[in-house]
């Protein structure tokens, strides 16, 4: 009897910490905006492998914080938009495209610490996104 009631305990706590582990989430200032904070679930210790960051014409001149690793992906701007960073040991800039049956979106990979803006030039109009790069 003690033993059946020594294993429902032991059941009734790994559940609990099982249901806590699910239901918490760990959040990190990823991705936050002068004009809004947001934040997204970073899941294990490498940033290669985080949900990619959107940028999108509404971030214009808001501020990015990202972990070296970690990836962008730049939404809604046209087919014809460019793609530069102004500082490439911070940010490198992919224009995305077709290869071998393969699409891409347009992207980018903080590299290294530091600062650097990320530039969106489309239908004549410039975006400008600082982006904030921190160590892992």
């Amino acid at each position: 009897m003690r033993l059946r009631r020594t294993t429902a305990a032991l059941m009734l706590v790994a559940s609990a910490v099982t249901l806590t582990a699910c239901s918490s989430s760990s959040s990190g200032d990823v991705a936050s905006a002068d004009q809004t904070s947001a934040s997204a679930a970073m899941p294990g210790s490498d940033p290669g492998t985080y949900t990619p960051v959107p940028i999108t014409p509404q971030d214009d001149n808001a501020i990015i914080r990202l972990k070296v690793g970690q990836h962008v992906v730049f939404q809604g701007f046209g087919p014809d938009a460019t793609y530069m960073s102004t500082d490439t040991k911070v940010l490198t800039v992919e224009p995305g495209g077709s290869a071998d049956g393969v699409t891409t979106n347009p992207g980018g990979t903080a590299v290294g610490m530091g600062d650097a803006f990320a530039t969106v030039e489309d239908a004549g109009k410039t975006f400008t996104i600082q982006i904030s790069v921190m160590s892992q």
